[in-house]
C-alpha cells in the first residue's frame, strides 16, 4: 500500500485575498449563440484570475475548449479613454473582457489592446 504525502500550504488572510482564488475562477459572460447550438464564456486564466480568456463550452460532449488565449493577443497599455469606459463600467479585469456574437453565430467580435478582433469558429 502506498501512502500518498500532501504538501499543506499556510492559509493566512493574504492568500485568501490573493490570486489565483482557491476555489479557482468562475466563468463571467456566458451567452448562446444566436443559433441556440454553442456556449461562449470567458473564463479567468489559472495563474492569474484577474485576466480573462475566450472559451466556448462543446453542449455535445460537455467539454470546455479554449477559443482565444488573451495572451496571444498584441498587449497595447490601454487608452486612457478605454481606462476611463472600463472604470465607469466597474471592469477591473484584463484580457477579453467582454464578447459579442454575430447574428448569423459564425463568428465572434472582442475589443482587447485597443482594437477589436473578430474570430470565425469552425463549423461543427
Amino acid at each position: 500500500m502506498s501512502t500518498l504525502t500532501l504538501a499543506a500550504e499556510k492559509l493566512t488572510i493574504e492568500r485568501m485575498f490573493s490570486s489565483p482564488e482557491l476555489d479557482g475562477g468562475t466563468p463571467q459572460g456566458v451567452k448562446f449563440s444566436p443559433n441556440g447550438e454553442r456556449l461562449s464564456f470567458l473564463k479567468p486564466k489559472e495563474k492569474n484570475l484577474d485576466v480573462l480568456d475566450l472559451w466556448e463550452y462543446d453542449l455535445k460532449t460537455g467539454k470546455p475548449m479554449l477559443l482565444v488565449d488573451s495572451d496571444a493577443l498584441s498587449s497595447a497599455p490601454l487608452s486612457e479613454a478605454e481606462k476611463a469606459r472600463r472604470e465607469r463600467m466597474r471592469v477591473s479585469k484584463t484580457g477579453i473582457v467582454e464578447y459579442h456574437w454575430s447574428h448569423d453565430a459564425k463568428s465572434l467580435a472582442f475589443p482587447a489592446s485597443n482594437d477589436i478582433y473578430l474570430y470565425t469558429l469552425a463549423d461543427k
